[in-house]
């Protein structure tokens, strides 16, 4: 308890920091950083990691068994989020690997400009411009109909490393 007439230092009841925390603070997701990372080990099937340079969806995870003279391994396959290539990867299980935050959005679909643009409308009111008309012809044609038609639709976005792309639509009700 305080004496009265003496003055309150906030620094003498907060709970210390330990030195390392700040650096450890800037690798979190909340962060806005675009990747963080994680031990190989920890990783499991459905997570997204980052091979060569691109995100993935780890589709097959392998880890053996530590032998005689080594850790234990963990065979990585996955695909891109974007290109859907198929990567592989074998790692030790105790290093480290990046992983990214991947975000999936929905827009309200406004228009589609003469120059294959989407015009969205994000969920707190904003018109985004810059997304493009997906290549993919089956979900390409999806949208083109359904458009001309005149029904509500929703197009569904996946972003992460500074990439947002087109991955579906649906209808609204």
């Amino acid at each position: 308890p305080l004496r009265p007439g003496t003055r309150f230092s906030p620094s003498r009841f907060e709970k210390r920091q330990h030195p390392m925390a700040a650096r450890l603070q800037y690798l979190t997701a909340e962060n806005g950083a675009d990747v963080y990372p994680v031990e190989v080990g920890s990783l499991k099937e459905g997570q997204h990691v980052v091979l060569s340079g691109k995100p993935c969806k780890i589709t097959d995870l392998k880890i053996s068994a530590p032998g005689k003279h080594g850790c234990a391994k963990a065979h990585i396959v996955a695909y891109g989020v974007f290109d859907s290539k198929r990567l592989e990867m074998v790692a030790p299980c105790d290093n480290r690997i990046e992983q990214p935050v991947v975000e999936k959005n929905e827009y309200t679909l406004m228009d589609v400009t003469d120059d294959d643009f989407l015009v969205l409308l994000t969920a707190d009111g904003k018109v985004k411009e810059d997304m493009q008309m997906p290549v993919e012809p089956a979900l390409r044609q999806r949208i083109e109909s359904n458009w001309t038609e005149g029904k509500e639709i929703l197009i569904q976005t996946q972003a992460a490393m500074g990439v947002e792309m087109v991955f579906g639509c649906k209808l609204v009700r």
